[in-house]
C-alpha cells in the first residue's frame, strides 16, 4: 500500500508491512490516517505521527480498540492541554475504551 508509506521515512515503512495484508489493508490504514488526520485538526495545522506515535496506535488496533474510542479519547486529552504527541492521549483512550466497554456491557446486558 504505497500510497500509506507517504507518512515518513524507510525507517516507518519497515514498521508496517502491509503487503500481505490484502483487502485488510484499507481498514488499517484508514484507522492510523483517521488518527493522524485528528490529530492535525486539534493542532491546527498539518502534523504527522512519529514512529513511536505509529506504534502506540499499532498497540490500539492489534488490542481491538475501536477507532471512535481511541478518537474520543484524543479528543478529551486535548481539551485539557495542547497535545503533540499521541504518548500525551495513552490514558485518555484508555479511559475511553473503559467506558466504551462499559456501555457496551450495560445495553448488552438490557436485552
Amino acid at each position: 500500500m504505497a500510497g500509506f508509506r507517504r507518512i515518513g521515512d524507510v525507517a516507518d515503512a519497515e514498521i508496517f508491512d502491509f503487503d500481505d495484508l490484502g483487502a485488510d489493508a484499507d481498514f488499517i490504514a484508514n484507522y492510523f490516517l483517521k488518527i493522524e488526520a485528528l490529530f492535525s485538526e486539534l493542532r491546527g495545522r498539518s502534523a504527522l505521527l512519529s514512529p513511536a506515535d505509529y506504534q502506540l496506535a499499532k498497540g490500539w488496533f492489534d488490542r481491538g480498540v475501536p477507532l471512535s474510542c481511541v478518537l474520543n479519547g484524543i479528543r478529551n486529552a486535548y481539551s485539557t492541554k495542547e497535545v503533540h504527541s499521541l504518548s500525551y492521549c495513552r490514558w485518555a483512550v484508555q479511559r475511553e475504551w473503559k467506558e466504551c466497554d462499559k456501555r457496551r456491557e450495560e445495553n448488552g446486558s438490557l436485552g
